[in-house]
């Protein structure tokens, strides 16, 4: 899986940023078992936490553990500013970070792009009963294309034209058959499938409503057999 270089990039900042807030704690008291009790001050706690919690909401969802832990944890923060509290935040970022490293975080994103492209098609099933053929027939072929796009970016598999041009619904078919992603046959399934919804996206009077009724049922059989990983 592809990680994103920019995200990692980021992580690894607040990581480091955490790490330097945490170096300015200061000793309060020890307890009578010896336990010594430190406390972080100033705004640049607050100010990184919500940075955290901003790029945990972008990656995982705010519904998320990591997410909900995090937040669990900045709120016991601002009471007594205790450096247990802001360590807690540490770690639930650090888990974050190697879980995002290893990929499995995109199992997230996956099912958010699944929802997504699966109302797309549910929107095309709605115009083509509504005799809204062409359009019916564009939105079908952008909702394979939007997946086919976000399928190739999490392989690492998408590649700069080299005329500069942006990619099309039949680069992304080539690079993911290129790496392996699909087979022949589903290259062959899927090119006849961009035929289609070329033709409805070009407004060609030649598509019918059986064939754009064909392009949905294949499209959502497709998108239902083959999840993006």
């Amino acid at each position: 899986m592809k990680v994103d270089a920019v995200v990692l990039r980021r992580m690894n900042e607040l990581v480091a940023k955490g790490a330097a807030i945490a170096a300015t704690k200061v000793y309060v008291f020890a307890t009578d078992k010896g336990e010594k009790h430190y406390t972080i001050s100033g705004p640049e706690p607050t100010g990184w936490a919500t940075s955290v919690l901003c790029l945990l909401q972008r990656v995982s969802g705010e519904s998320s553990h990591h997410h909900s832990q995090f937040a669990k944890a900045f709120s016991d923060f601002p009471s007594y500013k205790s450096s247990h509290a802001f360590a807690r935040m540490q770690a639930v970022l650090a888990a974050a970070k190697d879980d995002y490293e290893g990929g499995y975080l995109f199992n997230v994103r996956a099912l958010i792009l699944a929802e997504a492209f699966a109302d797309l098609v549910a929107q095309a099933d709605a115009l083509l009963e509504s005799n809204y053929i062409i359009a019916a027939g564009a939105l079908g072929r952008a909702a394979i294309e939007q997946h086919l796009r976000s399928w190739a970016d999490v392989r690492g598999l998408s590649e700069e034209k080299p005329n500069g041009k942006p990619p099309m619904l039949g680069d992304f078919i080539l690079w993911l058959k290129k790496g392996d992603a699909i087979n022949a046959m589903q290259r062959a399934h899927l090119e006849a499938m961009a035929k289609v919804g070329n033709l409805a996206a070009h407004a060609d009077p030649a598509v019918t409503s059986d064939n754009v009724a064909w392009l949905l049922r294949e499209v959502r059989e497709f998108l239902a057999k083959n999840p993006i990983s």
